[in-house]
């Protein structure tokens, strides 16, 4: 499962397919699950030590 992360605002594209083809997007407060990795992610963490 690809993420995309952005690098101009705090939003993580998440790569997985569903069944009406639109894409996932993840904001600043959201949690990603990653079942396939059996953990979580949180997009806040991702941008922490960044400065947008």
């Amino acid at each position: 499962m690809p993420l995309s992360v952005h690098q101009d605002g705090a939003q993580v594209g998440v790569g997985r397919r569903i069944p009406d083809g639109t894409a996932q997007f993840a904001g600043p407060g959201a949690i990603i699950d990653l079942p396939e990795l059996g953990g979580a992610l949180s997009v806040a963490e991702i941008y922490a030590r960044l400065t947008l």
